[in-house]
């Protein structure tokens, strides 16, 4: 098995990162309209937003060193040398600095939203530099062999960015919002309806990572028993455990926690039922360590050769 720390880690924290800028985008354009938050409820999500776009900084300079090294044959200290002419003279250095570009424009955009606060134009246009950067590195992974506007890259690109709005809402919910829409004193109604609105986001990201997986495992893996006999299948296996955690998760929080927080917000006063709602931060917690377990293993899975190929 394919294993190289630096790499892994790059790939890692780029993943996560991409996930916190694609889930605090969703939560202004979906969760929180509706969601009668006060000011600090609306501005929670920008501290993520600020710490993904400096993730993304170092995830991006890594990359390009390593790419770098890589491609000159050399080792990462003698690396520096090549960054100016891989940059220019490389497939790869045209993709990086789209990846640049699009991570000025989310920096422009945080500048922006801090000052004026989460329009939704703004969030809009955070979620494009999201999907600018992911399209970027997947064109120049196993996805964009064949080109960077091919079926498979295109189905990675939106496989990665569902698992981004599906799992990094989940964090970004879980750590920023939900503990500021528990507070004594707002609406029942609006912990209710955000709550509500984001299992039917996670549903729907759910079935855009579904489709998009299961066409990249058709497309990379010959025969079931690929699954078992190969490092990739096996390290597809470990992501699978993750992702299926998730969907039970997922179903506990439809069909259980999140009526029971509706009927709580129908039946109390302004305050919401501070029971269902402590459940429900709990869950999510777990929900996002299972997310973050299938982020590693989404990263090693890129390491390794598919047998497809």
């Amino acid at each position: 098995m394919t294993f190289d720390l630096l790499p892994f880690a790059i790939t890692a924290l780029d993943r996560a990162a991409l996930a916190l800028v694609i889930g605090t985008a969703a939560t202004w354009l979906y969760l929180l309209p509706a969601g009668h938050g006060d000011e600090e409820t609306t501005r929670a999500p920008l501290p993520v937003l600020f710490l993904a776009l400096a993730l993304l900084a170092l995830t991006g300079a890594g990359d390009l060193l390593a790419r770098t090294a890589a491609l000159a044959d050399v080792g990462l200290d003698a690396a520096w040398p090549y960054l100016g002419r891989v940059l220019t003279h490389s497939d790869y250095g045209a993709f990086w600095l789209l990846r640049a570009g699009a991570w000025v424009a989310l920096c422009m955009l945080a500048l922006r939203i801090a000052r004026r606060g989460a329009g939704r134009p703004a969030a809009w246009g955070t979620a494009a530099g999201a999907v600018a950067i992911i399209f970027a590195a997947s064109a120049t992974g196993h996805a964009g062999d064949d080109g960077a506007l091919t079926l498979p890259n295109l189905v990675n690109v939106l496989h990665v960015t569902a698992v981004g709005l599906w799992g990094g809402t989940v964090l970004v919910y879980a750590l920023r919002l939900l503990p500021r829409l528990r507070r004594p004193g707002l609406p029942a109604r609006a912990l209710a309806l955000s709550a509500t609105r984001l299992s039917t986001l996670a549903g729907a990201a759910l079935a855009a990572v579904l489709a998009s997986g299961i066409y990249t495992a058709w497309r990379q893996l010959p025969d079931w028993s690929s699954l078992w006999e190969s490092d990739y299948g096996r390290v597809l296996l470990l992501k699978l455990t993750a992702v299926g955690v998730m969907m039970a998760i997922g179903a506990w929080n439809r069909f259980l926690i999140v009526p029971a927080i509706e009927a709580g917000a129908r039946s109390a006063g302004p305050a919401a039922d501070a029971g269902p709602a402590l459940r429900f931060l709990r869950v999510l917690r777990v929900d996002a360590a299972a997310f973050l377990l299938a982020l590693a293993g989404a990263a090693l899975l890129g390491m390794q050769m598919p047998p497809g190929h």
